[in-house]
């Protein structure tokens, strides 16, 4: 997308936006990234990186632990879990305009109620809009909570959880480091068994539903339990 020529996109999730499907199918056919500038004037500004801004925070953190919230969504994972590790930084990244910005608000709110997170960054754009900026060996875990299911055929190809995600993450993840995934979507999880397929330089956990115990939840996962959705929980474990 070019800086302020459209508006980002809507996803399933419960950030709302006025775009139409057209726009919404630009923002992800485009590789560049949207501008921060959209998001100039908005409260929380000072959490928001631009791509060339995602290296020098993570260098300034010297040895502090890193992990990524991949479509962080509203955040309620990401703040949950960095309110827990105060000594672990965050950093949530969403293409969706209306979930960075409620963010960016939250994170505001809480400064002004002295209960900051000074260690949570957001990242409006692509992951892939990212992960380049990202020094080698840093990133000590990678959640991808519900990604979006892209259920027409048409859009499989959209769909985020694949061998090109795991392959980008891996040179970035520390020794062990670790990617988990989960989604209630049973077509989805045969996708990704499929994907998994094909990775290489990880140890596979198909089942792992115990390493999510203790993680805080997402409004997605207590959604699929009110639904008695099945929960296929994934963790990649960098060799």
């Amino acid at each position: 997308m070019e800086a302020n020529s459209e508006q980002p996109p809507k996803r399933n999730s419960d950030c709302s936006s006025d775009i139409t499907g057209e726009q919404r199918r630009a923002f992800y056919e485009n590789r560049s990234a949207p501008s921060v500038e959209m998001l100039k004037d908005r409260p929380g500004f000072e959490y928001l990186l631009s791509s060339e801004q995602v290296g020098p925070w993570v260098d300034q953190l010297a040895d502090k632990t890193l992990m990524l919230d991949i479509g962080a969504g509203m955040g309620r994972f990401l703040m949950a879990e960095a309110e827990k590790n105060r000594d672990v930084a965050y950093l949530g990244i969403d293409p969706d305009y209306q979930c960075v910005k409620k963010n960016l608000e939250k994170l505001d709110n809480r400064d002004r109620r002295d209960i900051g997170l000074p260690d949570v960054r957001f990242f409006f754009g692509s992951v892939y809009n990212a992960l380049p900026f990202l020094p080698a060996a840093r990133i000590k875990r990678a959640y991808v909570n519900y990604p979006d299911p892209w259920f027409k055929r048409r859009h499989k190809k959209r769909r985020l959880v694949t061998e090109k995600l795991f392959s980008s993450l891996h040179p970035l993840l520390v020794e062990n480091g670790e990617v988990f995934v989960q989604t209630d979507i049973d077509d989805y999880a045969a996708f990704i068994h499929e994907e998994l397929d094909k990775t290489k330089g990880f140890n596979i956990n198909r089942t792992g539903m115990p390493f999510f115990n203790g993680l805080a939840g997402t409004l997605y996962q207590e959604k699929a339990v009110a639904k008695d959705h099945n929960r296929h929980c994934f963790v990649l474990i960098k060799s």
